[in-house]
């Protein structure tokens, strides 16, 4: 999961985020560089294109579509 890219869909809105998994040394989460070792990394391990979840924020629960998954090139 380490350096690639999630895109995820804010679900029933049109906006999208993309993240980029990173190491910890690596985070920056203001330009959208979260390590896989933080809360959201830890909770879009594992997940499938297409999957519905539900992503516990400190501001509350936020429901994403991932909608896609690939290697980080950057």
């Amino acid at each position: 999961m380490v350096e690639t890219k999630v895109t995820v869909l804010f679900d029933g809105e049109d906006d999208r985020e993309v993240s980029h998994i990173c190491l910890r040394e690596e985070s920056d989460p203001d330009n959208g560089c979260i390590s896989f070792l933080s809360p959201v990394g830890r909770q879009l391990r594992l997940k499938n294109l297409g999957e519905k979840t539900s992503l516990m924020i400190p501001s509350g629960q936020l429901d994403v579509v991932i909608e896609n998954i690939s290697w980080d090139q950057e």
